[in-house]
């Protein structure tokens, strides 16, 4: 059984809709610019993976040669987003590592992730 989470207007916690789930989660100590930021190079780090997923399914067949350079501009749009998270992330907490899940990784090895 999966479980939603939503955020009520006005609300600043998570609420449980229904069902189990190993996510989080959320109250209102993890309302922070940190936290938000930290969810934002992770959002851009799984699209430049799904890009370059693409990239790579399509690439072998000549006919998808105009939607590979499309996901490869999307690419390099998710790459400078990590870039640029990464490096406000650094200046603005001095930390060069995030957390996902009960994993602790580099910010500087993000970019090898994908």
């Amino acid at each position: 059984m999966s479980v939603a989470f939503d955020l009520a207007p006005g609300d600043r916690s998570w609420s449980r809709v229904a069902g189990p789930s190993s996510r989080p989660i959320r109250t209102a100590d993890s309302f922070t610019h940190q936290e938000e930021l930290v969810s934002r190079i992770w959002q851009h780090v799984y699209g430049l993976r799904a890009e370059l997923i693409a990239i790579g399914r399509l690439e072998a067949d000549p006919a998808y040669a105009s939607q590979v350079e499309d996901h490869r501009r999307a690419a390099g749009q998710e790459r400078s987003a990590v870039d640029e998270l990464v490096q406000e992330y650094v200046e603005t907490y001095g930390e060069e590592f995030v957390r996902h899940g009960e994993a602790e990784y580099s910010l500087e090895a993000l970019g090898r992730l994908v």
